[in-house]
């Protein structure tokens, strides 16, 4: 059974997102809701999808949006 970090790399794939095409759309995120809270680097999200790490809501928040989920 896979972890959080594997669901997540499950719906990037589906959306067939680079890890970069994530970090630039959460970077506009970011701006649009002024916070720079909401950007994700491309090498934290690829330790996340590896390691099945944990990550905050807020994170979490982000990659739903840019995931459509």
């Amino acid at each position: 059974m896979g972890g959080i970090g594997s669901k997540l790399r499950e719906a990037r794939l589906k959306w067939q997102l680079t890890l970069r095409e994530v970090e630039e759309r959460s970077s506009e995120l970011a701006q649009q809701w002024e916070n720079s809270a909401y950007k994700i680097s491309a090498s934290w999200l690829d330790r996340v999808e590896r390691e099945n790490r944990g990550l905050s809501a807020t994170k979490l928040i982000v990659l739903a949006v840019i995931y459509g989920l």
